[in-house]
């Protein structure tokens, strides 16, 4: 996420170069995020089932999709926390808001590596402005919401093995 984060700087401070790293800082942040949701999956995974280890289950973990991981994610934390779930209604909306948004342009987790996809398409041909002091705002945003989730979990996970 650093080196998005220095992308976004970079451009702030230097608009000739917004167009040139736009592309890999959306796609430095969605990658960041999908690798949080996966490892937060694993976790709430073995806490739910008990069962540590890789998740085999192509539906809930070997996707890209990040409303379908965040939507497992989300169940898992739900039934193990409970009433201890530290996100509110308004910080649920803020994370499936930014993975629809993301999910949008980048389905795949292929539209900003490459200029087109696979049929000849142009990638991410929908996307004409993108205003990447918001896209930082809220990638961050995001990733402390699943940070404060993390803490819970890890601690559960610590008190199941301790």
């Amino acid at each position: 996420m650093r080196a998005a984060d220095a992308l976004v700087k970079n451009a702030v401070e230097d608009r000739s170069v917004l167009d040139v790293y736009v592309s890999p800082l959306i796609f430095l942040y969605r990658h960041a995020v999908e690798l949080f949701l996966k490892d937060l999956l694993w976790q709430s995974h073995y806490l739910a089932s008990g069962k540590k280890g890789f998740i085999t289950d192509k539906k809930c973990f070997q996707t890209h999709d990040l409303l379908k991981l965040w939507q497992q994610l989300k169940g898992n934390c739900q039934k193990v926390l409970g009433a201890d779930f530290p996100l509110v209604p308004d910080d649920v909306e803020l994370l499936e808001e930014l993975f629809a948004q993301i999910q949008k342009h980048d389905p795949g987790s292929d539209a900003f590596r490459f200029p087109f996809d696979a049929k000849g398409n142009i990638s991410h041909a929908s996307l004409s402005h993108v205003n990447v002091r918001s896209l930082y705002e809220n990638v961050h945003q995001a990733v402390d919401l699943l940070g404060d989730l993390k803490g819970i979990v890890t601690y559960c996970i610590e008190q199941c093995e301790g």
